[in-house]
């Protein structure tokens, strides 16, 4: 009992802490990929003003040492393309200064006037990468496209950093409400295992170790307290029953005897149509000699 108990109460308990902590576990990981997301995107567009604007003032020199520069900062991988698509300058060295890109779906958008975040896989940068592809300038022809790309990794372990510890958290509740819910079973389940001894107790004969009154919820200790009332007074009517049955017995015992013998001692002094009826007498009381003898036999079988 004390286990299914604690059982129905961690279930409710696990249920509860699933219906908070997994919600808030999916909430906090989408707002901080959105939150992620919308700062890369701020970030790329900034530095796309400024290299449109070093572009429209001749310095596009000064592109691949900015593109360094807010790398480092911001621990991202920058590339920038010219107004056709091809490559100015990019921080990892992995595209070739001059090649066209203008075919690749986050270029084209952004080529077209339209920025494209999103996430990839990239085995070169160790797994799902962020990228922030927006034009710079609004005019009909987009003078340079920004392309910044932010490993996942560092946001991830963050993230789940975080489910780890709302884990950690949802096991320190369960363990905390098993003590409780143990503690509180125990307290339900004593008294109604003292009741279930006193009951076998009692159907025995004789209740040794009564069930306590003083513990428990105020139910079973009512419980308690009614049966240890009933138990006493059917063990003294029990007591007295005995009694009655073996005083009864004794005392029938030597009157009878005496009937007999003082009818027997009748027998010489009948007449011969009279000794029927005095047959029956002593039958009868032959049988009721035997109703005592059983009487005494019974009453010392409960008394042993």
């Amino acid at each position: 009992m004390t286990r299914r108990l604690l059982l129905s109460h961690l279930s409710l308990i696990l249920l509860v802490l699933l219906t908070l902590e997994v919600p808030f576990g999916v909430f906090y990981a989408h707002s901080e990929l959105s939150r992620f997301s919308h700062a890369a995107q701020q970030g790329a567009m900034t530095l796309a003003e400024v290299c449109e604007d070093k572009m429209e003032h001749g310095l596009a020199a000064d592109l691949p040492g900015l593109a360094r520069a807010y790398g480092q900062r911001t621990g991202s991988r920058v590339l920038v393309t010219g107004h056709e698509g091809t490559v100015l300058t990019d921080t990892a060295a992995r595209a070739r200064v001059g090649e066209d890109l203008s075919a690749e779906p986050d270029i084209s958008t952004a080529l077209s006037d339209h920025p494209a975040v999103g996430t990839r896989s990239d085995p070169a940068a160790g797994g799902e990468v962020l990228f922030a592809t927006v034009p710079g300038g609004s005019d009909a022809t987009v003078p340079c496209v920004v392309r910044t790309v932010y490993a996942l990794g560092p946001l991830k372990a963050k993230i789940n950093a975080v489910w780890l510890a709302l884990g950690v958290a949802g096991l320190g509740a369960l363990a905390t409400v098993s003590l409780i819910g143990f503690a509180l079973a125990r307290s339900i389940t004593r008294p109604v295992q003292a009741l279930e001894r006193a009951t076998a107790q009692l159907a025995e004969g004789r209740i040794t170790d009564p069930p306590d009154t003083g513990h428990g919820p105020p139910e079973l200790r009512r419980l308690a307290l009614s049966f240890t009332r009933t138990a006493t007074r059917l063990q003294h009517l029990l007591q007295a029953q005995q009694a009655f049955s073996s005083e009864v017995s004794h005392q029938l015992k030597t009157p009878l005897t005496a009937l007999r013998l003082r009818l027997e001692n009748f027998e010489p002094h009948l007449a011969p149509c009279a000794q029927d009826s005095l047959d029956k007498a002593l039958g009868e009381m032959e049988r009721l000699g035997r109703m005592v003898q059983g009487l005494l036999a019974l009453a010392r079988l409960e008394n042993s």
